[in-house]
């Protein structure tokens, strides 16, 4: 049985990302892409409460089944698809083996690295809010205040992202995995989808369920820097046959609604607006994400500056922009559109010129060079090198402007007449990014809507509107004071804890030493040089004197002999009337035993890890030791800490006088491709998810309208449950000696095909039912008496054997070029003569012949031509390209 349930991004719901959902295939729980939400929204109170109930929903049902999921999948390697998964695999136990391309594995950890380091940068994120107390006179804004001290967003640490995403297991393109423990008998296979770089198709294959396409957010047209996905073939729009006829298909609907516009009139008005601007002296800027659609972006302005050889700078402003084009220099085999192998490298005369190159790193094609972009970390680099007065082509992060360098730069930019912020994307709703979007498109003329494959126009939005501003500035003043005294109160106490604690192993070991060496109850754990080292260590910068000081050292102090005073009001160990009676404070005890497990004593693998470090640090040699702290103490230097800082927040209120234009450059599929490729796919079943309630039922219209179409369509909403093969039994059968050796197999590409039809006998010991051959009855010859009366007569009747044709049936899919390829083998002219239509011909005794092979839409194959040499040649080789199954 296999069940289906949305986490978030679920069908007829506003909310549509991110998405994440749990496949269920006989008890194997397989997690299908792990988004992260948008943390801060722009909506009023009422619409940001609902918001948040979504995501508080979806975090915590995503943290109830991580322990539970045995497979994870990544389809792309936006934050959409990736962004929590290295906050669970951290926090939530979401340790479950996962699977993803490589380029999909590297996207989505630069994504969570950039947002990790930008979102750590602006707030606490690792604060746990307070409950504040109700009153009564001011109940609304204590709600308010309530909920936002309870929300908590979850970001993962640097080493958090790095660990889990260094744990991924990458796979290639049509490379078919079998999966184990829970899932065994499962395979999954990636195949392309477009829209990102290592952006995934899934095909999950179950022997008893049957197979499973999960194919969300493709793109089915080619890019500048990707080819589309493999769901569709360029040639004749057919389907790709490994994904031909699914049992369950699993696809969005977002842009159900939507028509596509032509590319080349979209990147003819992009192009135009930039230029336009540029040249009045404004500049633009492009809220883009930090890893997967930038570089369709990137590759389009570089080549327009290559061609148009224009001053103004491309400034891209990114923490991990480095990496991600280093990294993506390197993958030349996943891109595809116009960077095309042929730009590999450099010929032989430029060879010496890239050796004394100034970026050695720079390989690969030379699409990918972008030597008009200049790459900055943060706003304040940017600022610093170019004038706020200087026309300047913006790339700042993220998409959504919530957060980040394209928030803190859009405060400063939207209020100056004549600029352009140009949006390429949709994000989630509630941010800042959708508000510009709807206003923009809200502004537009019904005829010029984008949705309908219109481009539209940039419009001004002429209206205040307020926005909250996060950052991280240094401590002055009074503020850095009462941090240093604080500071140095934690220090105080630390050191008394290491003082206790080293004293008490102290105790622990005279105890051990001063017992019997074959004492049962003894402890091998802490003797020895290992204890000693052990000791060495803790009681290493120990400051004793911290154990006589008042206020710190008799909290923490234990003592050896009995001590009246310092009494805690706890329970007493002689029986007393009076409840909560005190204790007085006696010397310390405490009773070491041996743990113990199914399979003996547990190993304290720590010390021995300690020790291997001793023995390690005992064996380098001075000179080695001495480069080792050297390099330690270059590498401090380099990094110098951090100066004490604060989180503050600014709410501020800016006039928007720019304007705003929005440039469709998601790269996904619009409702009409979708509406098309459905029905060649053929799904016996079809999930729908990711779409608005409208998006949702046009798109099961659609299918409802078409014959060929699956009557079974499922929109789950989100924590709905979509169960399908409940009333369906499946069975195991063993085919018996007798059966096997009368099979006659048929060969088929790489498989062996046969017909078997046999009868069922009793199961055997181990309860699996055995199928045997039917045995045939000949009809003996018979004498058969018949009474009329009193006359006897004998009739005799001869052998009737009824004897029937045998039948048969050819399996396969005839492909006319690869008949046209066998035949000109064997000296058979074999041309096109138009759409599934093979035209043969031969000359065998100064006589031509012909014959023409149609291949009809409905899979027919047609060979018409006069009874000759030619057509019987023909013929065999088309049943040599099936297999011939005989029935009977």
């Amino acid at each position: 049985m296999v069940s289906f349930t949305p986490l978030s991004g679920g069908a007829c719901s506003d909310f549509t990302l991110p998405l994440a959902y749990v496949l269920d295939i006989d008890g194997a729980k397989i997690l299908l892409d792990c988004g992260s939400p948008d943390w801060h929204a722009e909506d009023d109170i009422t619409n940001e409460t609902e918001r948040y109930k979504v995501i508080d929903g979806y975090c915590t049902e995503l943290r109830r089944l991580s322990p539970e999921i045995d497979v994870v999948l990544i389809s792309h390697g936006d934050l959409a698809h990736a962004g929590l998964y290295a906050y669970a695999h951290a926090h939530w136990g979401l340790s479950a083996t996962t699977y993803t391309t490589l380029p999909v594995r590297a996207t989505a950890r630069i994504a969570s690295l950039e947002e990790a380091m930008t979102l750590r940068s602006e707030e606490d994120v690792d604060h746990k809010p307070d409950e504040i107390e109700t009153s009564e006179q001011d109940a609304a804004q204590t709600r308010i205040r309530k909920a936002e001290q309870k929300r908590r967003i979850f970001v993962p640490t640097v080493e958090e992202v790095n660990s889990a995403f260094q744990s991924i297991i990458t796979l290639r393109y049509s490379q078919p995995t079998q999966l184990a423990g829970k899932c065994q008998g499962i395979t999954i296979t990636p195949f392309p989808a477009g829209h990102t770089i290592g952006g995934t198709v899934w095909k999950i294959r179950s022997p008893l369920a049957g197979t499973i396409v999960y194919a969300v957010n493709l793109n089915h047209l080619k890019e500048r820097h990707l080819d589309g996905s493999v769901l569709t073939l360029s040639t004749g729009g057919s389907v790709f046959e490994p994904l031909a006829r699914p049992d369950v298909l699993i696809t969005d609907a977002e842009r159900a609604l939507t028509i596509g516009g032509k590319r080349k009139e979209r990147d003819k008005m992009l192009i135009d607006l930039i230029t336009g601007t540029i040249a009045s002296g404004h500049s633009l800027l492009f809220p883009v994400d930090s890893s997967t659609r930038l570089l369709e972006l990137l590759v389009l302005t570089d080549q327009h500056w290559a061609y148009s050889r224009m001053r103004a700078p491309i400034c891209l402003i990114s923490r991990t922009a480095k990496e991600l084009l280093a990294f993506i220099r390197n993958m030349m085999e996943w891109l595809g559109g116009t960077i095309s192998k042929e730009d590999l490298g450099e010929s032989n005369k430029n060879q010496r010129r890239r050796r004394v190159d100034e970026d050695e790193e720079v390989m690969g094609a030379l699409a990918l060079r972008f030597k008009f972009i200049e790459i900055f970390s943060t706003p304040d680099q940017l600022i610093n090198k170019f004038s706020s007065r200087e026309p300047k082509l913006i790339l700042a992060v993220p998409a959504s402007l919530s957060h980040g360098s394209s928030r803190s730069l859009f405060s400063e930019f939207a209020g100056v007449e004549g600029n352009v912020v140009v949006l390429t994307e949709r994000t989630q709703q509630g941010t800042l990014n959708r508000y510009l979007m709807d206003r923009w498109e809200a502004a537009q003329e019904e005829t010029e809507k984008w949705q309908d494959g219109k481009i539209g126009e940039p419009v001004s939005i002429d209206r205040p509107i307020d926005i909250e501003l996060r950052s991280k500035i240094p401590l002055q003043g009074e503020e850095l004071e009462q941090f240093r005294e604080n500071q140095k109160l934690e220090r105080e106490q630390a050191a008394a804890r290491k003082a206790v604690a080293a004293r008490q192993q102290q105790i622990r070991d005279e105890e051990v030493e001063s017992s019997e060496s074959g004492s049962e109850d003894s402890d091998d754990s802490g003797s020895g040089e290992e204890a000693t080292a052990e000791i060495q260590d803790q009681m290493e910068g120990v400051d004793w004197t911290t154990l006589d000081q008042e206020e710190t050292g008799l909290k923490h102090q234990s003592f050896d002999i009995y001590l009246k005073g310092h009494q805690l009001k706890t329970s007493n160990f002689f029986k007393s009337q009076e409840s909560g009676a005190p204790r007085f404070r006696m010397f310390p005890f405490v009773e070491r035993k041996r743990r113990f497990d199914d399979f003996g004593e547990i190993i304290d693998v720590s010390s021995w890890l300690r020790k291997g470090k001793i023995m390690d640090q005992n064996a380098e040699s001075d000179e080695s030791k001495a480069r080792r702290l050297q390099k330690a103490e270059k590498e401090k230097e380099a990094q110098p800490e951090e100066a004490p800082c604060k989180f503050v927040t600014e709410h501020i209120s800016i006039n928007l006088r720019c304007k705003v234009m929005f440039v469709d450059l998601e790269g996904v599929h619009d409702g009409r491709a979708l509406k098309n490729i459905l029905p060649h796919v053929g799904p016996r079943r079809l999930i729908i998810v990711q779409g608005t309630e409208e998006a949702t039922e046009s798109l099961m219209d659609a299918c409802k309208s078409i014959k060929s179409m699956t009557n079974e369509v499922y929109t789950p909403k989100v924590g709905e449950m979509v169960r399908i093969g409940e009333n369906i039994e499946n069975f195991t059968v063993a085919l018996s000696d007798a059966l096997m050796s009368s099979i006659k197999m048929s060969q088929y590409e790489d498989n062996e095909i046969a017909f078997v039809k046999g009868k069922l006998t009793n199961p055997t010991s181990t309860g699996i039912y055995v199928l045997d051959p039917v045995k045939a009855t000949i009809k003996q010859t018979e004498d058969v008496e018949m009474a009329n009366g009193e006359d006897y007569t004998t009739v005799s009747t001869k052998n009737t054997i009824a004897q029937s044709l045998p039948r048969a049936f050819m399996i396969g899919d005839l492909k006319l070029t690869y008949l046209k390829v066998t035949l000109n083998r064997q000296g058979i002219s074999a041309e096109f003569a138009g759409e599934g239509i093979l035209v043969c011909r031969s000359t065998l005794d100064g006589e031509e012949d012909t014959v023409a092979v149609r291949k009809t839409r409905k899979g027919e194959v047609r060979v018409e031509g006069d009874a000759s040499n030619l057509f019987y040649t023909v013929r065999e080789e088309i049943y040599k390209l099936h297999a011939l199954v005989e029935t009977e």
